[in-house]
């Protein structure tokens, strides 16, 4: 009887054993886990170049957030984030003009939870970059340089031969030919340039030049934003191949008639971007 007592006392110790185990790590695991709460998007933005900002507020029991386009029912991924996250930004997510709806997700180890949709309109650009590549200069003449005791009045965005050009807003040609020193320099030699009478979005009046390039538009010819007008020719300095455009702005109501490329004065000339992005 003893025997058969301490027997069922070894058996009760190993299932407490068992028991005190599963309280320490088995069981605490074993419930189901809680679903995430659902952020809410505060803020959503979009600027004039595109870029859309999403501002929401933070969530619980997330492992991380997923921005996605479309609604509940239907959308594609476009982003995740960290669990920490209460912000996105994003370039090029749309075309111009094109509305979009956004929402976030929050996603963790119990489920999922949706945030409000939002919608914006991606706005279409005020200009046309005059190269896809602009205003990249690839360490190439910028505006203001002195040189030989003269202002470098427009800025010089490296490309190559035969990459296209583009009018940056509507308007009329007034120049399409060639000038000295568009063509090479040191030796200098005519090349390829045009002159183009733009107005602001104040109405105001100013010639864009876009030179060292083959034109494709004539004088007199109404050109319209993002047109095709050219296309980049061979320049050269020294004999060293540096193909390249050279844009220039000058504000005023008549264009000069001479000092194209570089002038005694920078008076009436404008730094090509900033002029762009203040003024259209």
């Amino acid at each position: 009887m003893f025997r058969g007592r301490q027997k069922s006392l070894s058996v009760m110790s190993l299932v407490l054993m068992a028991f005190s185990v599963l309280l320490a790590g088995g069981l605490s695991e074993a419930g189901p886990k809680p679903k995430p709460t659902a952020p809410y998007i505060h803020r959503a933005t979009v600027d004039e170049s595109g870029e859309v900002t999403l501002q929401f507020t933070a969530s619980r029991n997330q492992t991380h957030y997923e921005v996605r386009m479309g609604n509940a029912q239907r959308s594609t991924k476009i982003a995740q984030l960290g669990a920490s996250s209460t912000s996105y930004s994003t370039k090029r997510l749309a075309n111009p003009g094109e509305l979009v709806s956004l929402f976030v997700r929050a996603v963790g180890q119990g489920g999922s939870a949706d945030s409000n949709v939002v919608k914006l309109r991606i706005p279409a650009p005020r200009y046309t970059k005059p190269l896809a590549t602009f205003p990249e200069t690839g360490g190439y003449l910028g505006f203001g340089a002195e040189v030989s005791g003269k202002r470098h009045n427009g800025g010089d965005y490296k490309s190559t031969v035969g990459t296209a050009v583009f009018a940056v807003t509507d308007g009329v040609v007034v120049y399409s030919g060639s000038y000295e020193g568009f063509g090479s320099l040191n030796p200098s030699s005519k090349g390829g340039v045009m002159v183009i009478e733009h107005t602001n979005r104040s109405g105001g009046r100013f010639f864009a030049v876009y030179g060292h390039a083959t034109p494709l538009v004539k004088p007199g010819v109404r050109v319209t934003k993002g047109q095709r007008i050219g296309t980049i020719h061979m320049f050269k300095n020294g004999g060293v191949a540096l193909p390249h455009l050279h844009f220039g702005i000058y504000i005023g109501d008549r264009f000069p008639t001479s000092g194209w490329g570089y002038s005694s004065s920078l008076a009436n000339w404008a730094e090509p971007k900033a002029y762009l992005d203040n003024n259209l």
